[in-house]
């Protein structure tokens, strides 16, 4: 029975070795493969760009690459506005979504509202229309303010095909 037991033992070390030698390796016998190619992990982010802070922000607008569209209302936009002729598009328009929908996509946009959240829930409208660069203000033109950024008021400047409110 001994000698039994001791056949068993080495009959199942044996089966035991072989099941792993011909088994995927665990503990990485080869380099892992890569999922995603070079170009994929370096390639640009499309859409939403992410919330920036109002020096980023002025910073993107130096640049002369983005078109910088308020979200507020027209009020709001004539009271003090980031830039001297910013794009504005009232949020709460009743075509707010298709004036959206009419702007080129493949523009780059820098957008903001009052406080964040209109803007916050704009992101999501431009990335279903197909926007394919964009940056969010953080806090909105409250934070630029606190930032001490530089503002315009009144209408002197504005052309008037940059303004799509319904009135």
């Amino acid at each position: 029975m001994r000698n039994n037991i001791g056949a068993v033992v080495i009959g199942s070390v044996f089966v035991i070795g072989v099941y792993v030698m011909k088994a995927p390796c665990v503990f990485s016998c080869e380099p892992p493969q890569q999922t995603k190619s070079f170009e994929d992990t370096n390639s640009v982010k499309m859409g939403f760009q992410g919330r920036i802070s109002p020096a980023d922000f002025q910073d993107k607008i130096q640049t002369g690459e983005y078109e910088v569209l308020d979200i507020r209302t027209k009020e709001e936009y004539l009271a003090q506005r980031i830039t001297e002729d910013p794009l504005l598009i009232d949020y709460y328009g009743l075509e707010f979504k298709q004036n959206l929908a009419e702007l080129d996509k493949d523009k780059k946009y820098l957008i903001y509202c009052r406080s964040g959240n209109r803007t916050s829930r704009t992101v999501s409208v431009m990335e279903e229309l197909g926007f394919t660069n964009f940056h969010e203000l953080e806090g909105g033109i409250n934070v630029w303010n606190r930032a001490q950024k530089d503002t315009f008021e009144g209408i002197a400047a504005v052309e008037e095909e940059k303004i799509y409110v319904n009135n």
